[in-house]
């Protein structure tokens, strides 16, 4: 499974440090997803030149989980540039 995370963003406020989760297929992000019990109804979509890009926010804590269950640090940038 090919999963993502980015770097913590500093929003600030009650999202501070929040960082994106992404993934190579839906079904892949919905996995991790489902492993991390975050409910389908927190998925974005942003509408791009690129298509869809399906993400979740992360807490840093469910960020941590995340990268014990396998995601890959990546930029967003990063995966857009090798994606494209």
């Amino acid at each position: 499974m090919t999963v993502y995370v980015d770097a913590p963003q500093p929003y600030g406020g009650r999202y501070n440090n929040w960082s994106h989760l992404w993934a190579d297929s839906d079904a892949e992000l919905h996995a991790i997803a489902l492993c991390l019990h975050l409910p389908r109804t927190w998925l974005q979509i942003s509408r791009g030149r690129f298509g869809d890009f399906k993400t979740y926010d992360l807490s840093p804590a469910m960020r941590t989980k995340a990268l014990r269950y396998g995601a890959e640090y990546m930029s967003v940038k990063e995966w857009i540039r090798r994606n494209s």
